[in-house]
């Protein structure tokens, strides 16, 4: 499973987390199903932060290589897109059996519901 890097970049410095993924990845499409709970891993990490720091907006930038060429791309998460917690990270979470996640998701919506 990949793992998470600091990386020093200047988009380092506008972002609230950044994630370094290693590997070389055909295309997205490669990439992305490979990593994907990664990713939303650390979008809850976002959340979190949104949550604990009460920021309006967090951003997390995601490196990766596909066909030898970095990539980043940037994630902007504020309060309002709460209901993707719900919606989209629950179902998955629950899909992997992953239910203690499921259970910070959940605890996640409520604190940012209030």
């Amino acid at each position: 499973m990949p793992t998470a890097k600091k990386v020093n970049t200047k988009e380092q410095i506008d972002a609230d987390l950044t994630l370094k993924i290693s590997g070389d990845y055909k295309d997205f499409h490669d990439f992305y199903s490979s990593n994907k709970q990664l990713v939303y891993e650390k979008i809850l990490d976002l959340f979190t932060i949104i949550s604990t720091d009460k920021k309006e907006i967090a951003k997390l930038v995601v490196f990766y290589d596909i066909e030898k060429t970095t990539f980043n791309t940037a994630f902007n998460f504020g309060k309002s897109d709460k209901e993707m917690l719900k919606e989209v990270f629950i179902p998955y979470f629950s899909e992997m059996e992953e239910y203690e996640t499921c259970s910070r998701v959940t605890k996640l919506y409520d604190t940012l519901s209030n």
